[in-house]
């Protein structure tokens, strides 16, 4: 084929057609080809740009800034579950819309206001207890910031809040909104309560026939009967398939081998973890926690972090480096200082869970039913696509039933999903018109095919029929009306 290729490219007419293709893109352009690079924008309002440069330069400071917080690195995967990327973006394009509008209002902020920002922020501040000028350039280059980029998004910042206590400041409360806080807040009721339990109210015997029929009447939306499908369907169940599914011992013994570490656990801890910048530090807090001046709790608090930061749930030796031999020897106590990547902690000891090993024997039963529930799924999968084609032959659902040996199960079906079927199946049913030939559908681990009847539409139910219902029955129209002439009781006294 590519030496045909090569010889028809040396041909005229190969290359003719070639030409035409280079018009026509020349003419048309190539509209799908994406040319950007960090200068694109990530979002937009008016004039105003955000480059995917300045995203990861904020979303970086912003990471950094939990990192410090958690006392420990926060990885990108771990940013992006706790929502880091998309409420910085939300943020970032709140401030773009409103440098936007400063911009139309033509507004900016003076020198003197960058300034005054600037010298008056506590960051600042040097030990004399005035601005620095050494420290604001330090911190400034600590956060990737230059002092021009800083100051420019200074008198950005200033301009927006301008914009934004502007509106604020112009909205007025609507009529009584500023009472109606007040009341809510201040105004207080004095009240009395007679309370008359239902326990206490007359008897009123048994309901007549005509007290039935009248209650009946007079509620007839409580005892309506649901809509209902009479359905039937064929249900190829891979949890019924795998009753059928003989598994080798073999196969049985090679998932054991395969899955050892599920059944031979080693000995772990349950551990939290505070790290020190150094082991005088660590070993302060050593002293204290041997003293009981403080808990761990508040030597994690001391730190700056949450009883989150500090857990590292169950570990084994392997998970811990070189700081294992410390841990494991400690029993129910506090170990450490013992170093880690980060640097020296201290590592508290909740729970010490010994070696475990499940023999085979006590296994074996467990993976039998997960090896045949594998094996059923894909039998699963067989048995639907010769149902689907047997469906798609003309045979209605109880042939195939009988041809691939599938149960066949019929029921009234309803919405509130009394009846022992799949809700999937129910779905299906209420989707379908009465005879209608529907498609194979997924129903639980496995697939059906389902087929209405009849459909039974919503109706009150007849006085004479609801006794043969215990929920609908005699006894409840009798509690109804007692309770009806109870509180009928109480309303009056």
């Amino acid at each position: 084929m590519l030496h045909l290729l090569r010889a028809a490219a040396k041909t005229w007419i190969f290359k003719g057609v070639f030409g035409l293709l280079i018009v026509s893109f020349a003419v048309w352009g190539i509209g799908d080809l994406s040319l950007g690079g960090a200068a694109s924008p990530v979002a937009s309002v008016g004039e105003r740009r955000v480059t995917v440069q300045d995203f990861a330069n904020a979303l970086s400071r912003e990471v950094n800034s939990f990192s410090r917080q958690a006392g420990r690195p926060i990885q990108m995967d771990e940013a992006q579950a706790m929502g880091i990327p998309d409420a910085l973006l939300a943020r970032i394009i709140r401030d773009a819309a409103l440098d936007e509008e400063a911009r139309q209002l033509g507004l900016s902020a003076p020198d003197g206001a960058v300034r005054d920002a600037i010298l008056d922020s506590p960051s600042f501040v040097g030990l004399g207890g005035t601005f620095d000028a050494e420290q604001y350039r330090f911190i400034l280059s600590q956060l990737g910031f230059t002092v021009e980029r800083f100051e420019r998004d200074q008198r950005r910042f200033i301009a927006r809040e301008t914009v934004r206590l502007g509106v604020a400041g112009g909205i007025a409360g609507a009529p009584g909104f500023a009472e109606a806080i007040i009341a809510r807040e201040f105004e207080a009721r004095r009240f009395d309560t007679l309370t008359l339990p239902l326990a206490s109210a007359p008897e009123p015997g048994e309901p007549t026939e005509g007290d039935l029929i009248a209650h009946h009447e007079a509620n007839a939306p409580s005892y309506e009967a649901p809509e209902m499908r009479r359905a039937v369907w064929v249900e190829i169940s891979a949890e019924a398939l795998a009753e059928t599914v003989d598994v080798p011992e073999a196969d049985i013994r090679a998932e054991y081998d395969a899955q050892i570490d599920r059944f031979d656990l080693p000995e772990r801890r349950v551990v939290e973890r505070i790290v020190y910048p150094d082991d005088a530090a660590a070993r302060a807090a050593l002293a204290d926690l041997q003293a009981g001046a403080i808990t761990f709790l508040d030597a994690a608090e001391a730190r700056g972090l949450a009883p989150s930061d500090t857990e590292l749930g169950e570990v084994e030796r392997r998970d811990l480096g070189a700081a294992a031999d410390a841990v494991f020897a400690a029993g129910l106590d506090v170990a450490g200082p013992a170093p880690t990547e980060f640097g020296p902690a201290l590592f508290n000891v909740v729970a010490v869970l010994p070696a475990r090993t499940t023999p085979y024997e006590d296994a074996s039963e467990d993976l039998r039913a997960a090896l045949a529930m594998e094996t059923a799924d894909a039998l699963a999968a067989e048995r639907a696509e010769e149902a689907a084609d047997l469906l798609a032959a003309g045979a209605p659902l109880e042939e195939i039933a009988q041809d691939l040996r599938l149960p066949l199960r019929k029921s009234d079906l309803t919405l509130d999903g009394e009846a022992d079927a799949l809700p999937q199946i129910v779905a299906e049913a209420f989707s379908a018109e009465a005879g209608e030939e529907r498609e194979l559908i997924e129903a639980g681990r496995g697939f059906a095919l389902v087929r209405v009847d009849e459909i039974v539409e919503a109706a009150v139910r007849p006085l004479d029929q609801l006794p043969l219902l215990a929920r609908f029955g005699r006894e409840r129209l009798g509690d109804d009306l007692r309770q009806g002439v109870g509180l009928a009781v109480q309303r009056q006294v």
